[in-house]
């Protein structure tokens, strides 16, 4: 069970000092209340985290481009309960999650990679569509513990995904030989690229 309370309450403060000389922010906290907003801050700050350690393993084991690492970083935005991360070097290559509305949207023009994509969130139970512009999912369903625990975790997976795929495996080959082994088996390239990323986040326990 996620332990909130000391985050939710710094964060009330900061916004009720906020208020105090910023009409958006009174008009938010009357709009969504002040305890709403709070906690999906500290649910998004605690989602980067997750997100960040997940990143950080994947570039570890040589799956990421330097290039696509290199630009990798989130922006939160507490009064609109929305957390924005850049996923890749790509112009705008991101993904919006929006705990006030309980959306997702992954940016992206590769179809194989929204297809995966799309399959990795739906694993945890968000119920999802993929198209040209990238994957939109309705997160209403998931838990907070899902959200932060298995759901952050699998945003990583599309960094560099459609290098790896490319690749025809050789990444996953040279850093992860077991699990290139379990999934060599399928000869499409989305097919492989999910397993393997499944297998990962299990080694990780983000399954």
């Amino acid at each position: 069970m996620l332990d909130l309370s000391s985050c939710v309450e710094e964060v009330s403060m900061k916004l009720r000092r906020k208020a105090q000389e910023d009409e958006a922010t009174r008009e938010a906290i009357e709009r969504e209340g002040l305890e709403k907003i709070a906690k999906n801050a500290c649910l998004l700050i605690e989602g980067a985290k997750k997100w960040e350690e997940t990143t950080s393993e994947f570039k570890r084991r040589g799956l990421y481009t330097e290039g696509d690492a290199r630009p990798l970083n989130s922006v939160i935005l507490a009064k609109e309960g929305t957390i924005e991360m850049t996923v890749g070097s790509s112009p705008g290559h991101r993904t919006r999650v929006n705990l006030n509305k309980m959306e997702l949207r992954y940016y992206d023009s590769d179809r194989d990679v929204n297809w995966v994509m799309r399959k990795l969130f739906e694993d945890v139970g968000a119920k999802c569509e993929d198209d040209d512009e990238g994957v939109f999912c309705d997160i209403s369903g998931l838990s907070e513990e899902d959200i932060i625990n298995r759901l952050f975790p699998r945003i990583a997976a599309a960094t560099s995904m459609d290098i790896r795929m490319n690749n025809r495996g050789e990444d996953w080959k040279e850093s992860e030989p077991e699990i290139f082994d379990k999934c060599s088996d399928l000869s499409e390239r989305e097919d492989f690229e999910l397993c393997a990323v499944r297998e990962l986040l299990k080694k990780m326990g983000s399954y």
